[in-house]
């Protein structure tokens, strides 16, 4: 794809890496095929784009890669440990990279959505029994398209796609513990939907894609509510604030 957008355009100025596959179960449930798999799409499926499009940016001497990750590679979520490690791997990968490109005109750029209302949960592989679903607040699939546009044609470093992002990592960053608790009080319930049975290998697109009239941009989640979860993002703001006062007053 790589060499044919080459020879069509005579150039690649903006390539963006996006590939990922779900799994949302305990970590002990989770079987070691299946994490190599969701590893080969997730990680080694931007690891191969990369490899092919740097190359061409450095012998032009120019060019822009975009590589989505997640904001769990901030902050892991319970159920999805070996999703978040994959996501954590790349921001890892791709910062090292930055550091051994000299070419001032060749940018690296990473973004970390937050949860985005696509059908990723719908498709995911489900070792819980019941049907997995996002943790609100959702945004619209724009919401990425219009950070990777911005990229494009003003190179950030890294940017989250989706305010509780930046607020899940700085508050990760700053009270991990807190996190940890609030994570593991309300994870299962932010995750799961309790009243939809789900076989643990029932439909889903880890091993390969689902059919074409499974095609779609939108999950069909974003307005709906779910009262205590829809609060912990107002929830970990006022947290967070809470812990800057005191330590300022300590201090």
């Amino acid at each position: 794809m790589a060499q044919l957008a080459r020879e069509q355009s005579g150039r690649i100025d903006t390539w963006v890496n996006n590939a990922g596959v779900l799994i949302v179960g305990e970590f002990e449930k989770t079987d070691l095929e299946e994490a190599r798999r969701l590893f080969d799409v997730n990680f080694w499926g931007e690891l191969h784009g990369t490899k092919a499009v740097l190359p061409i940016m450095r012998e032009q001497g120019y060019g822009t890669l975009i590589n989505i990750t997640s904001v769990t590679a901030k902050r892991a979520f319970p159920l999805m440990s070996v999703y978040s490690a994959s996501k954590g791997a790349l921001n890892r990968l791709y910062e090292g990279i930055r550091t051994e490109i000299k070419e001032p005109t060749i940018h690296i750029c990473t973004i970390m959505p937050a949860t985005i209302d696509t059908p990723l949960y719908e498709h995911a592989r489900s070792k819980e029994g019941v049907t997995p679903k996002g943790s609100p607040p959702f945004y619209a699939p724009s919401e990425v398209a219009d950070v990777i546009a911005e990229c494009a044609v003003r190179p950030r470093r890294e940017m989250y796609a989706g305010r509780a992002g930046a607020l899940m990592a700085a508050s990760n960053a700053i009270m991990p513990g807190v996190i940890d608790k609030m994570a593991s009080m309300l994870g299962r319930t932010a995750l799961l939907k309790k009243d939809e049975p789900q076989a643990a290998h029932g439909e889903d697109n880890l091993d390969e894609p689902l059919g074409a009239e499974t095609y779609t941009t939108t999950g069909g989640q974003r307005g709906r509510r779910t009262e205590l979860v829809e609060l912990a993002p107002r929830v970990m703001l006022g947290l967070l604030a809470l812990f800057l006062i005191r330590r300022r007053v300590h201090r």
